[in-house]
């Protein structure tokens, strides 16, 4: 008769082994959790009002499953839960807002101690924002079918980037500090090195002068420090001004710079609109810029701004 229960499924462990599981749900507070499905290839098992399940399986398969939400927990066989029952506590659950630079299609893997896996589905197109109701509370592993991916987490705001990648700044000679998407890059040779992940903006300063801002989406960019020139600034008293750049050629770009007996020094600027705002300048963006620069004369800066402190240059070929 056996051998009937066991091609039917019907039979059911009453003790923890190498060929079944017999165990608890519990919630995250230790309470039992009631009306879970507990399954395995070769069997399943509603707990319940005390948690309970009793599942068989065989090898190489010896592990139960179970879903809560979207989240898929595994406890797997040990041998030393041979002739027990093996309690199951859940994390706590969370959602998470999941924000997406690069398109990811895989999953999401927790390891839980105490032989708990748990793992949940993740699929999101590029720039996507979307939430995951459900899931532990902690640091998961980001699996990402066919590509590699890196996952930040800022309380419950999950990011999937592309994995940071080592960017080199060449071409510059003498003392310099550059830095690429923020961070300080650090000299080796005759090269600067940094991490970056997705498009970054090199900026920095040599003995020269300083550097035009330049964004870089590849692994190294050739840089080199142009003479420098110095423009008076009139009217102006703040100890600093910020460059808004719209070259003829390249994208915009900003700087902030020194003022210093009314006159600042920056790189040799390339043909272009130029604007140098004070802190308490109206923001502006390229048309309005463009706009302003358009009624002056070339290589004059002029004041402007309706009472704020700006400055404007107009550079054209």
């Amino acid at each position: 008769m056996l051998w009937w229960l066991l091609l039917t499924g019907c039979w059911e462990p009453t003790e923890t082994s190498e060929s079944g599981m017999v165990g608890r749900i519990l919630d995250n507070t230790g309470f039992p959790v009631k009306g879970v499905e507990v399954y395995t290839l070769e069997g399943r098992s509603i707990t319940d009002e005390n948690g309970h399940f009793a599942v068989e399986y065989q090898a190489p398969n010896t592990h139960a499953d179970f879903d809560i939400g979207v989240t898929t927990f595994r406890r797997a066989y040990r041998t030393q839960d041979d002739g027990g029952s093996v309690d199951v506590q859940l994390p706590r659950l969370h959602e998470v807002q999941l924000s997406c630079d690069i398109a990811c299609g895989g999953r999401v893997v927790w390891d839980l101690g105490e032989a708990v896996t748990a793992r949940a589905a993740i699929d999101c197109d590029a720039n996507t924002q979307h939430p995951i109701i459900g899931i532990p509370v902690g640091p998961p592993t980001l699996e990402c079918r066919g590509q590699a991916a890196s996952l930040t987490i800022e309380d419950d705001v999950w990011r999937i980037t592309a994995p940071p990648r080592r960017v080199t700044v060449s071409g510059l000679d003498g003392a310099c500090r550059v830095s690429v998407g923020g961070v300080m890059a650090v000299r080796e040779g005759d090269v600067f090195v940094a991490s970056a992940q997705g498009p970054v903006v090199v900026r920095g300063q040599c003995d020269d002068g300083l550097l035009i801002p330049t964004r870089v989406e590849g692994d190294s960019v050739l840089l080199s420090a142009s003479a420098p020139e110095t423009w008076t600034l009139p009217g102006v008293t703040v100890g600093s001004v910020s460059i808004l750049a719209q070259p003829v050629s390249g994208e915009s770009w900003t700087m902030e710079v020194v003022v210093e007996n009314g006159q600042i020094t920056t790189p040799t600027l390339p043909p272009g609109a130029y604007a140098f705002l004070a802190s308490d300048a109206l923001p502006m963006d390229r048309a309005a810029l463009l706009r302003a620069t358009s009624e002056h004369d070339i290589n004059t800066v002029v004041p402007t701004g309706e009472g704020r402190t700006a400055v404007w240059v107009m550079h054209r070929e």
